[in-house]
């Protein structure tokens, strides 16, 4: 005969409540699994539970962005009007509280915060650390940071997830969004004041800077990239944009990993064979101009940029953004990302406190020297405008001729139409990887007397001339050999 516990012998009303305690709902299932009462008590209050467990985890505020996060992820919207559906739903002045369906959604919910905790704690180490080396030089005051600095930081990255689930498109499979820019501005981001906006610019360029490590590994020394973007006329075979279009799992992964092996995992997943990979246009659509005709803000008058939509007692951000963007008419222009420039978002000027920026003299005007007034006719400048237009026409020229001459470049598209793949660096080929084992398939008399493209290019050659081959042949040939002493020959 099985013996009760202490723990089961309390009422129900208490065992709810012990559930209820919980640190979060990722705990429940271990409880529920050691004791058939347990279960029982919790299957009986299921949502009251959840929905009581989460509120107490996150507040009421912030379990609406993570709902949001969790159900824009299953919402897959097939027209216009699902998607304003949900926007209008969750990015109000003052959303209902969600109610949490079962233990599913809560557990899910609650996994997906430990992602936002980490690139939380992540942003905020970076962000201080940068704020040192810029203009303001100052020393960053060492207290912690407040509850609302840190609730403006969670809720960015949960909006930034929201948008990606929203949003993506498997731009490699030629299916056209069936939302432009514009249009993707006003489901979500023209609900925003400016600075929220601006604040998930910074997460963007954030989450950039984190995956740039073992995005441009790869692009540095993997011979897949470099040979299918050079069929591709020098577009690269995945962008940073489509990485972050993932989603912050699957920017964690990538951001998690430290050896070429294990990134191009990440990166090129096995799972996706095909190579069909999402894209969004967040950089595109936090950039638009709010006066465009496809905009609700036709007429620029009506355009309010002073009412924030989450409740906000601090001005902190707003002054921060009119403080770094004054000169700035935001009915009537684009800004990257929202506003600011890289180095601005990359310290989050527009998270912190007012109080936290005036210890910082964020607000103190800089001593910069009024430029230099040069004395130029309307013909001398005129020559001025058209000498700063040949030479960036000059530049672009020596950019565009430095890329194809590019000797890595080049020498990776080669290996890549041997047949060859994987690693590889200028001074180290010993790591390119071949079919079946060998050196390289290429690499045998027999197979390149019976090339169709050697033979094409020596028809009529005369005699004792030097035989042409192909380029993959030419690679091959080119190819350094060791004698038995290990040197070059």
């Amino acid at each position: 005969m099985s013996s009760t516990s202490s723990l089961e012998k309390l009422p129900a009303e208490t065992l709810q409540t012990i559930m209820i305690e919980l640190a979060d709902a990722s705990a429940l299932p271990s409880l529920l699994q050691s004791s058939p009462i347990l279960y029982q008590t919790f299957k009986s209050s299921e949502a009251t539970i959840v929905n009581k467990l989460l509120i107490k985890q996150f507040g009421p505020d912030m379990l609406t962005h993570a709902l949001a996060a969790f159900r824009s992820f299953t919402l897959n919207p097939q027209n216009t009007q699902d998607i304003k559906s949900f926007t209008d739903n969750y990015y109000t002045k003052n959303p209902s509280i969600p109610r949490i369906k079962n233990l599913f959604e809560a557990i899910n919910i609650s996994k997906g915060h430990l992602y936002i905790q980490h690139f939380t704690s992540k942003f905020i180490t970076t962000a201080l650390s940068k704020q040192g080396q810029t203009r303001y030089n100052t020393t960053p005051i060492p207290y912690a940071l407040s509850s609302t600095e840190i609730t403006r930081i969670e809720r960015s990255f949960y909006i930034f997830e929201t948008y990606c689930n929203l949003f993506r498109s498997n731009e490699n499979l030629d299916v056209p969004s069936f939302l432009s820019d514009e249009e993707q501005h006003d489901l979500i981001f023209s609900k925003f004041a400016p600075w929220e906006a601006n604040q998930i610019g910074c997460i963007y360029t954030f989450l950039q800077t984190e995956i740039k490590p073992a995005y441009n590994d790869i692009k540095t020394h993997d011979i897949e990239f470099a040979g299918i973007s050079a069929t591709r006329g020098r577009s690269p075979l995945i962008t940073t944009s489509q990485l972050l279009s993932r989603g912050l799992a699957s920017i964690y992964e990538i951001t998690q990993t430290l050896t070429y092996s294990s990134r191009y995992a990440a990166i090129f997943p096995p799972s996706n064979p095909s190579r069909h990979f999402p894209n969004n246009n967040l950089l595109n659509v936090l950039s638009c101009r709010l006066d465009r005709p496809h905009t609700r803000h036709i007429n620029p008058l009506e355009l309010d940029i002073t009412s924030s939509l989450f409740p906000d007692e601090d001005c902190g951000p707003s002054e921060a953004w009119l403080r770094e963007n004054e000169n700035y008419d935001v009915r009537d222009n684009g800004l990257t990302l929202g506003g600011g420039s890289e180095s601005m978002r990359e310290w989050g000027y527009v998270f912190w406190t007012y109080s936290r920026l005036s210890s910082w003299n964020f607000f103190t005007p800089a001593q910069i020297p009024p430029p230099q007034q040069l004395p130029l006719s309307p013909h001398s400048l005129a020559d001025f405008q058209m000498q700063m237009m040949l030479l960036e026409q000059q530049s672009r020229r020596r950019c565009g001729y430095a890329r194809r001459t590019d000797p890595g470049y080049s020498r990776k598209v080669l290996l890549f139409q041997a047949g060859g793949r994987g690693w590889w660096s200028k001074d180290d080929e010993s790591r390119v990887l071949w079919p079946v084992g060998r050196p390289s398939p290429l690499d045998d008399k027999k197979a390149r007397k019976a090339c169709e493209k050697c033979n094409k290019l020596n028809e009529g050659r005369q005699k004792g001339k030097r035989k042409a081959v192909c380029v993959a042949h030419g690679l091959v040939l080119a190819m350094p050999k060791e004698k038995e002493g290990g040197e070059e020959v």
